[in-house]
């Protein structure tokens, strides 16, 4: 129950208060938000949570809300896979905890979070491989707005027999292209790689953010 309150039932009521909802991860650190889009089951939460034990604060998990491009902090928990709860280990004195008896995930709850909505200054599109590529790629624009379409909360809401909503829905994600460097983060599914990973997401971040303006091309709505 707890977890379709905080997953389908919340990214619903956030829609409909006209915030942009997507299924990822945000963390953050020194101010600036970085968002892990995703299907379940990509390592959005399992990469979350290492850079939480890591420096990082958490944002949110799997249920990202924006208040034009700002990250709304969410519920203080990050629910991990067995295999990843147990490689990871808790990050504080507060154990993973099974969210239901017998079931493939755990929970880590009570997380250090920040109280405000923080400015989202990267975001990552996951694509999971089983080789050991861990790189980042460039996003086409046109790409990038495909990918935010697809991986939306609450699609439901929109209908094509409300064409205003869906008209404000493309802008939004347009114009979240537009101000936020989008990536592809392709990444090993190997735990034991994700130093490696947040040591790349770090120094991409902040190589390529200078020349984002630059390279990104218009998008029509």
């Amino acid at each position: 129950l707890q977890a379709r309150i905080l997953g389908e039932i919340m990214a619903g009521l956030l829609r409909q208060r006209g915030h942009l909802v997507l299924h990822a991860c945000a963390v953050e650190k020194d101010g600036a938000a970085i968002a892990f889009v995703g299907e379940s089951g990509w390592g959005k939460s399992t990469l979350a949570e290492f850079l939480c034990q890591n420096g990082y604060r958490l944002l949110t998990d799997d249920v990202m809300a924006l208040d034009d491009f700002n990250v709304i902090p969410s519920y203080p928990q990050i629910r991990l896979r067995s295999d990843s709860a147990n490689h990871l280990g808790p990050s504080s004195d507060r154990p993973f905890e099974a969210i239901a008896r017998n079931g493939p995930k755990h929970a880590h709850n009570g997380m250090e979070m920040p109280d405000s909505e923080v400015p989202l200054r990267a975001l990552y599109f996951l694509e999971p491989t089983y080789g050991d590529e861990t790189t980042t790629l460039d996003m086409p624009s046109g790409q990038a707005l495909m990918h935010l379409v697809a991986h939306t909360r609450a699609k439901t809401l929109v209908q094509t027999n409300a064409p205003d909503l869906l008209r404000r829905h493309l802008a939004h994600c347009a114009d979240l292209v537009r101000a936020v460097p989008p990536r592809i983060l392709r990444r090993t599914r190997s735990l034991e790689r994700l130093p490696e990973i947040q040591e790349l997401i770090e120094s991409d971040t902040e190589s390529k953010r200078a020349d984002f303006a630059a390279k990104s091309g218009p998008i029509y709505v």
